[in-house]
């Protein structure tokens, strides 16, 4: 059942996942809107849609919502988006890249990256599931190496890639930085992704996705061998197929990722999938579902400046 509150006169905008909507966020968007909790019966008369990524953003969900003009994604990565649809309908889009300033501490996604990146270096994963499931408690199984004195190459020099460089430093390792936009520091700046490729022991993703692969098969190739890959921007942005064939022969230590390709799919069968079924089968392959921003801070953080930049808009 949905719940409505505030003057019915305002423009009304739909809350898409109330169950963990900031009341803070909420009492904002009172101060403009009528605010109505969404419940899976499309709110008609919604003329602003603000939520996450619980929803694909297509015709199948939002053609009940007949009055919209604008939606605000509480997301950075945009591919739950139906560009095309969104054009037909006229319909404008704010994601939280449009109030990037707003949400310059929020950290989250930048702790989960390098708790991957520890992960997939020290084998934890790995370990702990010979002890739960196998029954194996050898630790030379799982010799591996300090991550001080190794080299972390990061692909996308944005808020959250910083924030991993700083990091990562602490822990005493090099970085080597490439963006084709951003600023990157003198001192960490590579001037080619062949550069990062080539001197990383340990590759993080933090890039937009624009419409084609970064790291393809001919990128892997060129990675150092046994080098591992860490994936919290998006899947898209890796070729999935070269990085299962590269952790088979060895040629990768690794793999660690908040995001697939899949999750992007209709009726994705997620047993199937290549790399969680290297996963399932031991390899050093660690998978979590898109956890990156899922913390209370990070929900409050970007719920109160997504719903300060709501009450600004203008709509026709």
């Amino acid at each position: 059942m949905s719940v409505a509150s505030n003057n019915q006169a305002n423009p009304k905008i739909a809350v898409l996942e109330p169950e963990h909507f900031s009341e803070k966020a909420r009492e904002i968007l009172l101060s403009r809107f009528s605010v109505e909790d969404f419940y899976g019966t499309p709110i008609a008369d919604a003329e602003v849609l603000i939520g996450g990524l619980e929803h694909r953003l297509d015709m199948g969900f939002l053609q009940g919502f007949s009055s919209v003009k604008t939606i605000c994604t509480l997301t950075t990565g945009k591919n739950h988006v139906d560009f095309d649809y969104l054009q037909q309908r006229n319909v404008r889009l704010i994601s939280l890249r449009d109030i990037q300033d707003a949400i310059l501490t929020v950290s989250s996604t930048a702790e989960l990256s390098l708790s991957l990146i520890l992960n997939v270096g020290r084998r934890i994963s790995q370990s702990s599931r010979a002890v739960a499931v196998d029954g194996r408690w050898n630790r030379m199984d799982f010799f591996t190496s300090e991550l001080r004195g190794q080299t972390l190459g990061i692909i996308g020099f944005g808020r959250i890639g910083h924030k991993v460089a700083s990091m990562a430093q602490a822990l005493g390792m090099s970085v080597l930085a490439y963006d084709h936009e951003a600023s990157v520091p003198l001192e960490l700046r590579a001037h080619s992704l062949e550069e990062v490729l080539l001197g990383s022991e340990v590759i993080s993703l933090h890039a937009d996705f624009r419409g084609s692969v970064i790291l393809g098969e001919k990128e892997i190739e060129i990675c150092k061998t046994g080098a591992a890959i860490v994936n919290t921007a998006r899947g898209e942005l890796v070729d999935e197929e070269a990085v299962c064939s590269a952790l088979t022969r060895g040629a990768l230590s690794g793999y660690a990722a908040d995001v697939l390709t899949g999750e992007n799919r209709e009726n994705w069968d997620i047993a199937s999938d290549p790399l969680v079924r290297l996963s399932r089968e031991g390899l050093n392959v660690l998978l979590t579902p898109h956890i990156g921003g899922c913390t209370r801070e990070a929900f409050e953080t970007t719920q109160i400046a997504m719903a300060r930049h709501a009450t600004t808009i203008e709509l026709d």
